[in-house]
């Protein structure tokens, strides 16, 4: 029996999607893969909505290599235990930043119902730039900023076409937008929020006192650079986590949090300015998610 997701979590990236990930496979009535980021419909080139997928010739090899579903056959059959799950789901926070992603996602799964966490640009755009090249300081982000924003290549901070293209294709109803900062100081309320859309048991009760993901620098850049290549490895990830009890993983993480310090915060007038730069951006978001995102403008 094929067993397709019918949920997503479709972004942002450095928005909390790993919390989200986490949180949301703790509950009894969901099921998410152990690994995030399958990625499948934003590196596919998708033909008409019933023919095949094809994954895109410039991926395809570096997917396989990494053991990730080249195909809708084999995404399928990593949802296969959650046959009887409620809610199935996966989390691919590239989704909103690809734009054939919303048309294949549709094509596929039209009545998928669609999760985004929505972060400020210029926290988003700092936590992108560290998770990047961890240990640079703000000075070099500065930098990378206004010559970004003078290529072009700050586009991806413009978050209300990317949004768009999935309410121009799905009902709005299909579609739950929560903020990161709602997501991080209120952990337990946006969390039920996001159950009451999935229609699962709101009073079931999420873990919060383990960090995903979290950004910050390396202590040792050696062993930065030793945990980023074995995350990159979709396979072998899969294949340890399966094997490890979850006690020895959870220590694994702990010990990876301990070697990680804070990443310098930006300065007021560089946060105010990125902001201002976006801030049309993110009025227009505010009005089409239904969101208040009116802190995130300098202006109030």
């Amino acid at each position: 029996m094929s067993v397709l997701p019918n949920f997503l979590i479709i972004g942002q990236i450095k928005a909390g999607t790993s919390s989200l990930h986490a949180y949301l496979s703790e509950h009894p009535e969901v099921f998410m893969p152990a690994n995030k980021e399958l990625r499948l419909f934003s590196e596919v080139i998708g033909p008409e909505a019933d023919g095949p997928l094809q994954v895109d010739p410039v991926y395809f090899q570096k997917r396989q290599n990494a053991g990730m579903p080249n195909s809708l056959a084999e995404y399928s059959a990593l949802f296969a235990q959650g046959a009887n799950f409620k809610a199935i789901g996966e989390a691919s926070p590239e989704y909103v930043h690809t734009p054939r992603a919303a048309q294949q996602i549709y094509d596929k799964l039209p009545g998928v119902r669609l999760i985004v966490s929505l972060r400020r640009p210029s926290d988003r755009a700092y936590s992108n730039f560290q998770m990047a090249d961890r240990g640079r300081d703000p000075a070099a982000f500065e930098q990378a900023f206004r010559d970004g924003m003078q290529s072009g290549s700050m586009h991806y901070l413009n978050a209300f076409e990317q949004l768009k293209a999935y309410y121009d294709l799905f009902d709005a109803q299909q579609i739950k937008a929560i903020k990161f900062d709602d997501l991080v100081s209120n952990t337990e309320t946006t969390v039920k929020s996001v159950f009451e859309f999935l229609d699962v048991a709101t009073d079931h009760q999420v873990d919060t006192g383990q960090a995903h993901n979290e950004g910050g620098q390396w202590k040792s850049p050696a062993m930065g650079k030793m945990v980023d290549r074995f995350r990159a490895n979709w396979a072998l990830m899969s294949k340890v986590k399966s094997l490890v009890p979850a006690s020895v993983w959870q220590m694994a993480k702990s010990l990876e949090s301990k070697n990680r310090t804070p990443a310098p915060k930006l300065t007021q007038e560089l946060r105010a300015e990125i902001d201002a730069c976006f801030s049309e951006d993110t009025k227009r978001l505010q009005d089409l998610v239904g969101v208040d995102l009116s802190n995130w403008c300098p202006e109030g």
